[in-house]
């Protein structure tokens, strides 16, 4: 049973995160209140929406307040859907700036750029650098990108005996091959959501002063309709960058690391998988013998908890919640990992986007683990 309103934003998630959306100057949303977009109505069946609801605890018993220019399109898919406690205010987020109300928002919202901002950039012609982040699909990328977007094959960015991050001197001569200033604003976008945020963090390791990620990649582009651009852009080196120092930053730890966490009262193994590799029903991969976890490690849900249904960043305070529950804790130093990093880099680069400080993966993951280290 329900016992409480709900109030339920119904814009895009990015000004719920904090863009500023039209006019105004400042964005983000009304303190307790819940994302839920008109715009993935079209994209979801009514099972999907249902679920998406019960993951925001909105049962049908609710009082359901929704606000945003477009909630009346919500108000009146939820009727149907047997939703008989439904009010809007569509004014209510203009009246709270109005008013000079505290609006909650995501601490660095601006590291989870949206496509029409993106674009608006592209026309400037700003000094942003865009990286399209794929695993050796070039032909993709040559059949139609984001307009002035380069091409990044992660797969020189991995040893591929272990999977982990390649060693910092050949990071440093990638950088200087695909020509990124980790000095200027750097966007990453892929096809799968992953590889952008695994090279984010790559690249935050050698201190690049602003990486962001297209949220809900490049699937968040061709919603929008925008332009795309086919064939290979050609790569500018700029040759002052042969002396670049990189500052190594660690966000990507090894299996020492991880073992001497144990000895740490405050220290957290959280694991990025499903709860059928987290408990050792199966691996998860066809070159991991078995599943399992490291001794101690928390389950901290696999991606799906961490993604709209449209590939955009879940609700952060909903993230937030469901970590402090389960005892993980901003005051804590926290290590994620998976099978071989991809996952865990992407739920780090949240935690990172969220404020949080202390958060690394394990580079190797169960994969070197459960090779290195007996499993009781």
């Amino acid at each position: 049973m329900c016992t409480q309103s709900k109030l339920i934003d119904t814009r895009d998630s990015c000004f719920f995160n904090g863009w500023s959306e039209g006019t105004y100057t400042i964005g983000g949303h009304i303190q307790g209140a819940l994302n839920f977009s008109v715009s993935w109505l079209s994209q979801l069946t009514d099972h999907e929406i249902i679920s998406q609801l019960e993951r925001m605890h909105i049962k049908k018993s609710c009082e359901l307040i929704l606000y945003g220019k477009e909630s009346h399109i919500l108000e009146a898919k939820l009727k149907n859907l047997g939703f008989p406690h439904v009010i809007r205010d569509e004014n209510l987020i203009n009246k709270a700036i109005n008013n000079n109300e505290q609006l909650a928002k995501l601490q660095h919202f601006e590291k989870l750029v949206h496509p029409k901002w993106l674009l608006s950039e592209i026309e400037k012609q700003t000094s942003i650098e865009i990286y399209e982040v794929s695993w050796g699909f070039e032909s993709d990328y040559k059949a139609g990108h984001i307009p002035t977007s380069k091409y990044v094959d992660l797969r020189l960015f991995e040893d591929h005996n272990t999977w982990n991050k390649t060693s910092n001197k050949k990071i440093h001569s990638l950088i200087m091959k695909y020509g990124i200033d980790i000095t200027k604003p750097i966007i990453l976008y892929s096809r799968n959501k992953l590889e952008a945020s695994r090279l984010a963090v790559i690249l935050l390791e050698t201190g690049a002063e602003d990486v962001r990620i297209l949220d809900g990649g490049f699937n968040s582009w061709l919603n929008k309709k925008y332009p795309l651009e086919q064939g290979i852009k050609h790569i500018n080196i700029n040759r002052k960058d042969k002396n670049l120092i990189l500052k190594h930053t660690p966000y990507l730890i090894d299996i020492n690391t991880v073992q001497h966490s144990f000895n740490k009262s405050n220290s957290n193994i959280i694991s990025i998988r499903s709860f059928d590799e987290y408990s050792g029903n199966q691996s998860g991969y066809c070159y991991i013998d078995k599943g399992g976890r490291i001794q101690n490690s928390i389950h901290g849900e696999d991606l799906d908890a961490y993604h709209n249904l449209d590939g955009t960043m879940f609700n952060y305070e909903l993230i937030e919640k469901g970590w402090l529950g389960k005892g993980i804790s901003p005051n804590h130093e926290n290590i994620f990992y998976c099978g071989t990093g991809w996952r865990a880099s992407e739920v780090l680069y949240f935690a990172y986007i969220m404020g949080w400080k202390n958060v690394f993966v394990y580079d190797g993951g169960w994969f070197e683990w459960n090779q290195k280290v007996s499993i009781g």
